[in-house]
């Protein structure tokens, strides 16, 4: 009976993460919507992004009312280090939109106690663009 050489067997076997390449978790959420989550990074962001994003917008939630009023992330200014479109609250809602129910259920209840107290602390700006997304019209 001919066999496959064991090359081409491990060749479709998943990867295992050497150490130190561990993934960083979101607190909170259960591994389903962990693995989900994974998935949605490797598609669309990079490693981590949602884990990161959940932790700066707390800590800009949590932190000094002053810094409420200053954007969080200005980044060094060059387009490919630092792209615009990483806010954590804009990567947060890119993830709630594409994660499936569950996830999205899951992520959503870390993150809109931090959007309620975000409210909270902040008011509506009638100067601000009625085009920009709703944390980025609130002073």
């Amino acid at each position: 009976m001919a066999r496959r050489p064991p090359g081409q067997v491990r060749v479709n076997l998943p990867r295992r993460l050497r150490p130190g390449q561990g993934r960083t978790i979101v607190s909170g959420v259960s591994a389903r919507a962990q693995s989900e989550i994974a998935k949605f990074e490797d598609a669309c962001l990079w490693p981590a992004a949602i884990a990161d994003a959940v932790m700066r917008w707390s800590g800009t939630v949590h932190g000094p009312a002053r810094s409420l009023t200053v954007p969080e992330f200005r980044g060094c200014g060059v387009e490919a280090c630092c792209p615009p479109d990483t806010h954590p609250r804009k990567l947060l809602a890119q993830a709630l939109r594409g994660l499936p129910p569950s996830g999205s259920r899951e992520l959503r209840r870390l993150v809109q106690p931090l959007d309620d107290l975000y409210c909270s602390r902040t008011i509506v700006d009638s100067y601000a663009d009625p085009s920009d997304a709703w944390w980025l019209r609130r002073c």
